[in-house]
C-alpha cells in the first residue's frame, strides 16, 4: 500500500513520503523515556511512529546530537551473551523536560491539523450536492466506494480519497 501523498508532476503510482520535519527527535526521546536502549533497538522501535525506513546513520547522528545537547547520556555495556559492547542511551532530566516541550508543540500541531481537515471535509461535503460523492480509492487495502452517510469523520488517515470537483473553483 503506498504511503504518503501523490507527488505533483510524477507519473501515476509514485507517492511522496509523509514528512513531519524533525519528528525523529521526539520519537527517540520518547523511546528513551520508555526505557534505556542501544541504537539498533531504538531504530527498530521507530516503526511504531511510522518511521520504519529511517536510515540508521540518521538515528545514530541524532543520538550524538541529543547527547551533545545534554538531553541524552550513553555508556558502553558488555553484551549479555557474546559479541561487541553496545552503547546504551539514557534520557536525562533535561531531555525529559525537552520531550515535554516537544509534546506540547505536537499537541498544538495536532490541533491545527485536525482543524484544517475538519474545514476541508466540511467544505467538500457542502460540494457533494449535485456532484458525485468522494470515491475511496484505498481503505485498508480494499477497494470500496463511500455511499450513504458521509460525515466529517468518514475519511480516515489510512484512506486516500478522490474528491469531487469543487464548483467554487470553476
Amino acid at each position: 500500500m503506498p504511503r504518503g501523498r501523490p507527488c505533483p508532476g510524477r507519473d501515476g503510482g509514485v507517492f511522496c513520503r509523509r514528512h513531519i520535519r524533525g519528528f525523529l527527535q521526539p520519537c527517540l526521546l520518547l523511546r528513551l523515556h520508555l526505557d534505556s536502549s542501544h541504537g539498533y533497538d531504538l531504530a527498530a522501535g521507530l516503526a511504531e511512529f511510522g518511521l520504519a525506513d529511517v536510515d540508521p546513520s540518521l538515528v545514530y547522528r541524532m543520538l550524538r546530537d541529543l547527547e551533545e545537547a545534554g538531553w541524552v547520556t550513553s555508556e558502553w555495556r558488555p553484551p549479555a551473551v557474546s559479541g561487541p559492547q553496545r552503547r546504551v542511551y539514557h534520557l536525562t532530566a533535561e531531555g525529559d523536560e525537552y520531550l515535554t516541550a516537544w509534546v506540547a508543540d505536537l499537541r498544538e500541531t495536532d490541533r491545527v491539523l485536525h482543524h484544517f481537515l475538519k474545514v476541508y471535509d466540511e467544505h467538500m461535503l457542502e460540494q457533494v450536492a449535485g456532484h458525485p460523492a468522494p470515491r475511496v480509492v484505498e481503505a485498508e487495502g480494499a477497494q470500496a466506494v463511500l455511499t450513504g452517510n458521509v460525515g466529517p469523520n468518514a475519511f480516515q488517515s489510512s484512506t486516500r480519497v478522490e474528491s469531487p470537483s469543487c464548483s467554487c473553483h470553476k
